[in-house]
């Protein structure tokens, strides 16, 4: 448990950070999401100033690091609320409506302020699931286990603030989508605008060993997003590949015993780059996802992230004068001229 030193604390009432917007009555409401939680702001042994809530044994965790804070908030009890609405809804007519509800409006309020606000690749992150019986499985599961992912994403943060410092940020932990493929070992990331991160947990895999990786990921894309020049980055698929190359690296410069499959070096590197080169073409038609591979044309599963790490370690062995604060807003046409990565292909 996160301890906290006693004589610095001060209990306070807050409403609670993320709200409901469904359109079912108010008892409904009510019996599952409580108006006001019980929060409790100290400091922790290390010096850090922290809050939780004593409600109940998931409830957002909020702490300051470096002067940067930190949000780790829990969704749990918005996709119960969607399973017991959904569970009323005969013939499965409304469920869409349900989850948007319940389950998105909810998300994006907390994380952006609004409830309409469209963010791109939110849905896919939060993908509905219909097999409601395990999905309260994985709820339930992520509810026993709240306290160690809470520790493990703290250290985390802490860590990869301590190397570069970034702004406010909220880390969203929902349960895994059970129609889909299980995630490698258990953990998925997705990394937004203004410091939002979305973490996916298969809470029947043990994630002690990928998880604190993952958040270190994922959070280098949050600093790399606050550079003012990606808004002026139209989608590309090499600066794609390095920008996982990169956050890949944080990754491991933090966490260098943890060896995540998806940097692994490709068999056939030399044919794989040559077919990503093709499509980086400007008037390429080609069209492949190197994340999830193409098995037509024999390229496998996470190819973008694979090269991008490789690319991002010649960067380094050969410039190893330029600090990771100086090389996560560099573009990747720069990154690699200076990786001399093709190199290893002559």
């Amino acid at each position: 448990m996160l301890r906290l030193i006693q004589q610095c604390f001060l209990i306070i009432c807050i409403g609670l950070v993320i709200g409901c917007s469904s359109t079912t009555d108010q008892k409904e409401n009510e019996s599952l999401l409580p108006e006001q939680t019980s929060i409790e702001i100290g400091v922790t042994e290390e010096g850090n100033i922290g809050y939780r809530s004593e409600e109940s044994g998931a409830e957002p965790y909020s702490f300051v690091h470096n002067d940067q804070e930190f949000h780790i908030i829990p969704m749990y009890d918005q996709f119960l609320e969607y399973i017991t609405h959904a569970r009323e809804d005969e013939g499965n007519i409304n469920r869409d409506r349900l989850y948007r509800e319940t389950v998105l409006k909810p998300f994006r309020l907390s994380a952006w302020g609004s409830e309409n606000r469209i963010v791109e690749g939110d849905q896919i992150a939060f993908k509905r699931s219909n097999n409601l019986e395990e999905l309260e499985k994985f709820i339930h599961l992520l509810y026993e286990n709240h306290e160690q992912y809470i520790e493990i994403i703290m250290e985390s943060l802490m860590a990869s603030s301590d190397i570069l410092p970034g702004p406010e940020t909220r880390i969203f932990l929902v349960p895994y989508n059970p129609d889909e493929y299980r995630a490698e070992h258990g953990v998925r990331g997705y990394a937004y605008k203004d410091g939002v991160i979305v973490i996916i947990i298969e809470p029947k895999s043990s994630v002690e060993y990928i998880l604190p990786y993952v958040v270190a990921h994922e959070y280098h894309h949050v600093i790399l997003r606050e550079d003012y020049r990606l808004n002026r980055r139209a989608y590309d698929l090499l600066e794609d590949v390095v920008t996982e190359g990169k956050a890949d690296t944080f990754a491991k410069m933090i966490y260098p015993d943890v060896d995540p499959p998806w940097i692994e070096t490709l068999a056939e590197e030399e044919r794989v780059w040559s077919m990503m080169k093709r499509v980086m073409e400007p008037d390429s038609i080609l069209s492949i996802d190197f994340s999830v591979g193409d098995s037509t044309r024999r390229v496998p599963v996470w190819s973008n992230y694979r090269i991008g790490y490789q690319i991002m370690q010649d960067f380094i062995k050969h410039n190893p004068e330029i600090t990771v604060q100086e090389w996560t807003t560099m573009w990747g046409t720069e990154i690699l001229e200076k990786s001399r990565f093709e190199d290893r292909f002559k």
